[in-house]
């Protein structure tokens, strides 16, 4: 069996120059491609009313200066319009993608704003005329901001694909995430989808580091994003206490086999859920002076807050997890995917039309290969918990689907694409051993000709 400690960093083979060249040569396609998709969206894309709500409620960034304050409860704030959101406003939605939209308005040279809170039951004039609709420039900063961030989410998906495959899978994978309509939908708008996206990515790659040596600090690591990843949106919490769970096996194999590391490593990947708890908690202090009860109060304010979305849109309610899967393969497969973007991209003949479902069936392949894999490698804890991150972000989703609104399955994007580039970089292999294969066989002719002379 192969044990959670049996890798080590030392153990990594030797990267050459020219292997340092390829990777780098990826990472400068990746980031332009990235840019050549998003970046021009940022001026174009449909202005949605909840990128005034996150742009506004960036202004909280300013009560740090006071974390204790009345400003960072409910009650510190006036209900001027006789709202339900007026009244809950710190516990509606976690605040991280409010702090980073605010540090990159400030880093772009916008300032925190000073607009008012967007009342959902009025249209855009009317909040326009009463000082509720973000600048230009602070929509625009706001969503360059966004758009960084899927480029860190790229260059994530880029090194994992590389770790379960090759360089090919990871440029595939890293491509795919950057092509997909839903995140050019997505990452163009000042939405906190991209960022929890990107810290789910990010706990991925940290996954990778702790299963090739695993240590407290690089569970902690994990930990962290995971819980500001909860700090953008709850369900990364969850994953984490998932995570926690993974560390009973080398647990209790390390005891029973007397095996130190092993138990270590049980141990460490235990402490996740705590570091991901912590992490949250200190980012938001709204939870600092009852930490139990108003988690509780913002996980049921949101539930309430689906079921009141789904009274006023019963289209978008969601019916079991046979309804969701059936709205994941609408959105994913005939509106949303990368073969339908190739497909309108290069104006492709009607008769390709069947591009649009190629993700999935890819997909789907992909994760079917990747499970071969695991088996193959004795479950490399590299390979593993990585799969498990997003793997379990994406089953989270479908668990907890409620409302079938687009960006709510970005989660389930880095899966897709992870799953199309390990059968690219799996083909990649397999017809590059073949060249090499037909390569020697026609050298070897010759080679047995001049020692014969």
């Amino acid at each position: 069996m192969r044990t959670i400690e049996s890798r080590r960093d030392s153990q990594s083979p030797h990267v050459s120059t020219s292997g340092r060249l390829r990777t780098g040569l990826a990472i400068a396609v990746l980031i332009t491609a990235s840019l050549w998709r998003l970046w021009p969206a940022v001026d174009t894309t449909p202005f949605h009313r909840d990128e005034a709500r996150w742009i506004g409620n960036s202004a909280v960034l300013r009560e740090w200066r006071h974390p204790l304050s009345i400003r960072w409860q409910d009650e510190g704030y006036r209900n001027v319009y006789g709202t339900l959101d007026e009244v809950n406003r710190r516990r509606s939605q976690p605040p991280l993608a409010m702090y980073v939209f605010g540090i990159g308005m400030i880093v772009q040279g916008e300032g925190l704003p000073t607009t008012g809170y967007w009342i959902m039951s009025q249209d855009d004039e009317w909040n326009a005329d009463h000082g509720n609709m973000p600048s230009q420039g602070e929509l625009q900063a706001a969503r360059r901001t966004n758009v960084v961030i899927a480029i860190l989410t790229v260059l994530g998906l880029f090194a994992i694909g590389m770790r379960m495959t090759n360089r090919v899978g990871g440029l595939v994978a890293g491509l795919g995430y950057a092509l997909h309509p839903l995140v050019l939908d997505t990452s163009t708008r000042a939405w906190s989808d991209p960022l929890v996206v990107f810290c789910v990515v990010a706990a991925a790659v940290a996954a990778i580091r702790f299963g090739d040596r695993p240590t407290i600090g690089r569970a902690a690591v994990i930990g962290v994003c995971l819980g500001l990843g909860a700090a953008a949106k709850l369900s990364p919490l969850m994953l984490a206490f998932v995570f926690g769970a993974c560390g009973i096996a080398p647990f209790i194999w390390g005891v029973l086999r007397r095996k130190r590391t092993a138990v270590r490593s049980g141990l460490a990947l235990a402490s996740i859920p705590l570091v991901a708890a912590v992490a949250f908690l200190a980012s938001y202090p709204y939870l600092w002076t009852d930490p139990i009860t108003r988690t509780r109060r913002m996980f049921a304010f949101r539930t309430l807050s689906f079921d009141l979305q789904a009274l006023v849109s019963p289209h978008a309610r969601v019916s079991g997890l046979g309804d969701t899967t059936r709205r994941f393969g609408v959105q994913l497969a005939q509106r949303d995917s990368i073969g339908g973007f190739l497909l309108t991209e290069f104006d492709l003949n009607p008769a390709w039309s069947w591009l649009r479902e190629i993700d999935l069936m890819l997909a789907a392949l992909g994760w079917v290969l990747l499970v071969a894999l695991l088996f193959r490698r004795e479950f490399d804890p590299g390979m593993t918990l990585p799969a498990v991150v997003l793997g379990g972000e994406a089953a989270l989703i479908a668990a907890t689907f409620r409302l079938d609104y687009a960006r709510y399955m970005l989660p389930l994007v880095p899966a897709l694409t992870i799953g199309i580039g390990i059968v690219c970089g799996l083909a990649w292999s397999v017809a590059a051993g073949y060249v090499h294969v037909v390569t020697m066989e026609g050298h070897a002719p010759t080679a047995v000709s001049e020692t014969a002379t």
